[in-house]
Order: structure tokens, then C-alpha cells, then sequence
């Protein structure tokens, strides 16, 4: 938008002498930007003569450059009412007011000014931007035509139009007024800017990169280009380049919550864990009502190695406190008829029903649920649909796209649906609906599989764990909701359909083994590092298979190696990179022979995808929650033997693994069956054991309420 400019009105300054050299030497400093030195000469003709409206009005404008806006706002009001007639006065007025984000009346303002003086280009400029801010499209383009009417070659007011346009995805027409802004002014940085967000949004990214790069040669103290290229760029999974430009963007300007946001994703996903929470914080601070920031910081959290689970319990706590208690006084009673044995409305609400980690862990529930007991509804909170959401809507007997919803009309959609037991499966993941939660549109509501942790919600009643994540006496302690543990692990796992056939195990051919780790980045620290290092040292002619999404940057695969080589563990030992698709990592596992978990935070999916191919993993186990789903995996899956309790024992079965070839033959080839009759599998009794909580918990609310 065209910056706001004051109107000083030199030509009404008729003044006794002594007045006006005051005035005139005011408006010096005033132009000079020594504003204390302009205020105190205004505030002299001030106590000469009282009611000098121009000095009213021009201490008022020189205060609202300092920010003293409500002070500002009474002295242009005492300048009108000595002379209602000078439209410069409703001008500066309307300015102030817009500042202050009383839109409607600075409206006000300008439209009086503009009745007193037609031809003033910033008031109709102004007034123009507001009805744009407004979305109120058709009276801002009234007022930008108006004003090129005036000045045919005014570069910011095309600009101005592209964006109101572009607004309306009137793309075509967008970049044409984006393009005569720029051949009336070569160097309009923000047009370039505006430019490259139209090219973005058409995602033809390589055009917008270049023309932000353009807003940066024509101002390189522009932080919004710098930022946009980082966004891209994160994207793209460039991650450190995208941080270089991010950081660049933050030192131009540090209150840039979007860009603290988005490179704290950016150091996340490049395992840079208290980086990441550094930079969520920071935009916390900035603005302290961002709930979804508070559950990405929470989200990361999980991963740093020095986590205390009383630490993470307190951040959960206050997200209840600040983002969702203070909508209990919108609970409203619940009518549900409380009959025990009733047909149970199951609502379950997630942004993964869909290819995505949680999905194989719902998948066999939504499948196996009796409906002649259960009447199951799914709210789907994501844009994306495959083969899974096909599935999953056919398991469900009824389907809700809620992405589009408030959080408002999504939970009236529950209440109006009567759901008797409301399930989230995301916690404090992306696109989770938490503060639907908090307002307790269904009687009973309980979490489940989608967040490793508590939910920190007084207003959901129940977390679904097992003895593993959470043992008695422990788990109780770091949760707000009561626990409900299932008999084996909470995970019952589902593969895919078109998972490939278990290959001969490689070490056979090889004459060596190859370990693997498909586990994202994030979860990879130093510690981590060293032990598998000291597996490696271990066993001398070893090769490791590291593929996640952060290894498709060249960059961060050749710092990684590095860190390998400098303890010892040549080059060609390590297999770096990215699979394009869960298919393609399905076949990567045929070519490893043993899978090493990561710690604190542990793998599931891939864990449980590992032993679908055959591959047998070995895990840590942690005190954390995040650090115990390999041991509630295994144990499930009858596997404990590859489950350790100390680094030095992690490092013990790894080797005596290895050391057995014909062992690894035989898992590999008895694995999948073993799996199929195990209880991570047992798609059935899970589902039945699950129902039966559900029923539990109905019939204690029951009795509550009869």
C-alpha cells in the first residue's frame, strides 16, 4: 500500500510574526524528523495563542509520529472544531484514526476532506486503501481510478489496483497493472514483491524467486522478499537455504512473527530442535494469542533430547490455560440420551485420514468397528484426498469435510450430529481442531494415536496409552486426561495394500551388513550420531542407509556425512538421500538387513513398516512418552529381544544381530506371519477391546447423569 502522508497546510499559516517564525521553524524540525523540537516550538505558539488551530493541528500530526496517538487524536479534534472548513485537518484526522484501526472512522474523515477539497489525491488514496483493506472492492477501485483521472502515471496506485485485483484472483488482470507499475517505476520494490506473490500463487515458483530477488536489488532493507523466498524455499525442502534468507529477513525486521514461524519449521526439520523452539517462543512472545504456534512449539518440543516430561506437561498446561479454557463459557449442556446400551455415536476428528503415518493405525478400527453398536462419524480436516480417504470413507457411515468450518460451526455441526464419545487423532499436530475440543460439543471426548503425549485439555476426559507408553502410577502424572490403557500396545497396525514381497536377505549376497534408518531428520541428534558410530565402529565393513525428506538437500547430506567422517566412518560406508514415496521406502528396506531406531523420539511407522519387510529394528527405550513406542511395538509384536535399555546394550544386540546371518534369514522370512499373529496386528480384538472402553466410558457418564 502507498505510504500515508500529512497534509501541513503551509498556505493557512497567518499568524502574528512572533507566530508564525515559530511555526515556520517548527516545521523544519518537523521535516527534518527532529520531532521533541518540533512539538515544543508548536506547543509555544500554543501558550501565545490557544486556539491557533494550525498549531493544534500540527503538534497533533507531530505526536502521532511518535506514537502518541490518543493525545494526537484531541488536538486535530480541537482544530476542526475552531475550523471545520480546512480539509487538511480531516485528513491528518483520518490518518490518526487509521492507525489507531478505527477504520470506519477515518473513513469518515477522508470522504469530509474530500467534500472540501475534490482533488485531494492522498485522502482519495487513502480512503481507497481502506475499502481495499475492507475487502470492499468495488468503492476502493472508485477511488483508485479517480486518482489516476489526476496523475495518469502514478506507479503506486496501479500497484495498488494489482493488489486489490489479485485479491479477487483476477490474476491476468492483476499482473498487467503490477507490470505498468513497474514501467512507470523500475524500481518499485513492492510492486516486484506483489509480483512474485502472484507467480507464487500460480505456483510458478522460479518467477516469483526471480522477481523478489529484483524487490531486493531495488531494496535490499525489504524484509518481505527475503521472507517470501525462504517460504518458497522451505517448500521446497531447501531448508538451509531457506534459512539464510529467513535470517536475513528477521535482522530487518524482528517483530516478523510469520518469518519466526516459519524458519523455526525450517531449523525443525533440519534437527536444529532448540533453534526451532528459540523461534516459536520469540513469536509467542510477539503475540501471545497464536495457538496454533503454541502447539508447533509443543510439537517440537517432543524432539529435544533434554525434554523433561514435567516441562512438557507445564507447556501443555499453560496452552490450556491461554488458548482453550477461556472457552468453557461457550460448553453448552449436553441433551445426548443417556442410555446405557444404546447405539454409541463415535465422531473421530482428524486431518489424517489420508496417506499419512496415522492412517495405519486408524485404518484397521474404522474397518473392524461393529456397527450395529457403534454409528461412527468422521470429521475430516484436510484438503488432500487418496486412496485412504476413499477407504476410510466407505468405513465410515458418515463422512464430514469440516476443513472449511470455524471452529464455531464445526462444533455446532457436532452437537447438531448428537455424538455421543468425540475422539481427536492429532493432539498438538498440523491441522488439529483443539479449541473444538475445548468448547465440548459431545459429552465425553478422549484423544488418541495422533500426539505422543497428553493434550494438557481439561475439557477432553480420556487418553487412550497402554502400560508401556504410560505405566501405572507415572503416566497419571504428566496427563490431564484419565488414562485408559489398552491391554497390549495402543498401536494396532495396518500396511499397504501394495507393499512389495520380502526380498532375500542383501548381507547373504553383500557379504556385509546394511543397516537402515528411514526416520525423519528431526529425530536424528547428536546423541543418536554417536551411537550409531559406535555401531558402525562395531562392526568395521557395515554400510548405513539414511533416507528422509531433509537429505534431499545436497548441502545437508554432505554436512552430515562429514560429521561421520570426522569419528572415522569412511564415506562410501553411508547411502544418503530421499525416497520419492512410502512405496519406494517399502523397497528400500529389501535392501537393508537391520533398522536402528532413533531416541529420544522413536519411530512407529517406520518401525512397524521395518518389520513388515522383514527388517528388524532395534530401539532405545527412554523415560520420555516419545522414547517408549518402540518398546510398545515390540513388545506387541513379540520382538523383545531387540529391545534395549541402555546405550551400551543397544549397541550389544545390534552386533549380536548382525553377527548372525542365518537368524536374519529366518526373521526375514517368518516375520510378516509372525506380525499377522501378533497382537499389532490383531485387527479384530483391538478394535472389540477398544469398543469396549467406549462403552465404559458411556455407562460411567451415564451414571453421573441419571
Amino acid at each position: 500500500m502507498t505510504r500515508k502522508t500529512v497534509k501541513t497546510n503551509k498556505s493557512s499559516i497567518q499568524q502574528s510574526q512572533a507566530t508564525t517564525q515559530l511555526l515556520q521553524q517548527a516545521l523544519k524540525y518537523y521535516q527534518q524528523g527532529h520531532l521533541p523540537q518540533a512539538a515544543q516550538l508548536y506547543q509555544q505558539v500554543l501558550s501565545i495563542d490557544n486556539k491557533n488551530s494550525d498549531a493544534l493541528n500540527l503538534l497533533g500530526i507531530t505526536l502521532a509520529q511518535q506514537q502518541k496517538t490518543s493525545e494526537a487524536e484531541d488536538l486535530v479534534r480541537k482544530a476542526i472544531k475552531i475550523n471545520k472548513k480546512v480539509a487538511n485537518y480531516h485528513y491528518n484526522l483520518g490518518i490518526i484514526l487509521e492507525s489507531q484501526k478505527k477504520q470506519d472512522e477515518a473513513i469518515r474523515c477522508f470522504q469530509t476532506a474530500l467534500k472540501l477539497e475534490p482533488e485531494n489525491i492522498q485522502a482519495r488514496l487513502n480512503l481507497g486503501n481502506i475499502f481495499n483493506k475492507q475487502e470492499k472492492f468495488d468503492e476502493a477501485i472508485t477511488c483508485y481510478q479517480y486518482v489516476l483521472q489526476l496523475n495518469p502515471n502514478y506507479a503506486e496506485v496501479y500497484n495498488n489496483i494489482g493488489t486489490l485485483l489479485f485479491k479477487q484472483e483476477k490474476f491476468d488482470q492483476a499482473l498487467s497493472h503490477y507490470q505498468k507499475a513497474l514501467t512507470l517505476a523500475p524500481n518499485f520494490a513492492d510492486a516486484y514483491n506483489n509480483l512474485g506473490l502472484l507467480f507464487n500463487k500460480q505456483e510458478k515458483f522460479n518467477d516469483a524467486i526471480a522477481c523478489y530477488q529484483r524487490a531486493i536489488e531495488s531494496n535490499p532493507q525489504f524484509a518481505d522478499p527475503y521472507f517470501n523466498i525462504g517460504n518458497i524455499l522451505v517448500k521446497q525442502e531447501q531448508f538451509l537455504e531457506a534459512i539464510a534468507y529467513l535470517r536475513r529477513s528477521i535482522s530487518l525486521k524482528d517483530d516478523y512473527i510469520q518469518a519466526h514461524n516459519t524458519i523455526a519449521s525450517a531449523f525443525h526439520r533440519t534437527g536444529a530442535i532448540h533453534e526451532a523452539m528459540a523461534h516459536y517462543q520469540k513469536s509467542l512472545k510477539l503475540d501471545p494469542t497464536q495457538w496454533k504456534m503454541h502447539t508447533n512449539l509443543i510439537f517440537t518440543s517432543n524432539d529435544a533430547v533434554d525434554q523433561q516430561r514435567d516441562t512438557l506437561f507445564a507447556e501443555l498446561q499453560r496452552f490450556n490455560t491461554q488458548h482453550a479454557a477461556p472457552l468453557a463459557n461457550e460448553i453448552k449442556p449436553h441433551t445426548n440420551t443417556s442410555t446405557p446400551n444404546k447405539r454409541l455415536k463415535i465422531g473421530y476428528v482428524s486431518a489424517d485420514f489420508r496417506q499419512h503415518a496415522v492412517a495405519y493405525f486408524v485404518e484397521s478400527i474404522l474397518k473392524n468397528h461393529d456397527h450395529a453398536q457403534f454409528d461412527i462419524f468422521c470429521y475430516y480436516n484436510h484438503e488432500q484426498k487418496d486412496n485412504f480417504t476413499k477407504r476410510f470413507q466407505i468405513y465410515a457411515d458418515h463422512w464430514c469435510d469440516c476443513v472449511e468450518l470455524s471452529d464455531e460451526e464445526l462444533t455446532e455441526q457436532i452437537r447438531q450430529d448428537e455424538i455421543d464419545i468425540l475422539v481427536d487423532l492429532n493432539g498438538h499436530t498440523l491441522g488439529n481442531r483443539l479449541l473444538v475440543f475445548a468448547r465440548k460439543p459431545a459429552p465425553i471426548q478422549a484423544t488418541y494415536v495422533g500426539f505422543p503425549n497428553s493434550t494438557g485439555l481439561t475439557a477432553i476426559d480420556y487418553h487412550l496409552t497402554d502400560y508401556y507408553f504410560d505405566p501405572v502410577g507415572i503416566g497419571e502424572k504428566y496427563h490431564s486426561e484419565q488414562l485408559i490403557r489398552m491391554s497390549n500396545s495402543y498401536h494396532c497396525y495396518t500396511p499397504n495394500e501394495d507393499s512389495p514381497e520380502c526380498i532375500k536377505l542383501p548381507a547373504i549376497n553383500n557379504d556385509y551388513i546394511t543397516f537402515c534408518s528411514f526416520n525423519k531428520f528431526d529425530k536424528i541428534n547428536d546423541k543418536v550420531v554417536n551411537l550409531w558410530i559406535s555401531v558402525l565402529k562395531a562392526i568395521p565393513n557395515a554400510k548405513f542407509i539414511i533416507k528422509n525428506h531433509a537429505l534431499k538437500n545436497l548441502i545437508l547430506q554432505e554436512k552430515f556425512a562429514i560429521i561421520f567422517e570426522q569419528q572415522g566412518i569412511e564415506r562410501d560406508r553411508l547411502i544418503l538421500g530421499v525416497e520419492p514415496s512410502t512405496l519406494a521406502t517399502l523397497h528400500a528396506y529389501n535392501q537393508a538387513d537391520i533398522a536402528l531406531d532413533t531416541f529420544p523420539y522413536n519411530g512407529a511407522t517406520t518401525t512397524c513398516q521395518a518389520l513388515w519387510m522383514g527388517v528388524p529394528t532395534v530401539t532405545l527405550v527412554g523415560e520420555t512418552h516419545v522414547a517408549r513406542a518402540g518398546l510398545s511395538i515390540l513388545t506387541a509384536a513379540k520382538l523383545p529381544e531387540f529391545i534395549a535399555y541402555s546405550e551400551e546394550q543397544y549397541v550389544e544386540i545390534t552386533v549380536k544381530l548382525a553377527s548372525n546371518i542365518e537368524n536374519l534369514r529366518q526373521l526375514r522370512q517368518n516375520m510378516r506371519e509372525k506380525l499377522i499373529n501378533s497382537p499389532l496386528m490383531d485387527h479384530i480384538g483391538f478394535t472389540r477391546e477398544l469398543e469396549t472402553h467406549y462403552r465404559q466410558m458411556w455407562q460411567n457418564w451415564c451414571s453421573c447423569t441419571a
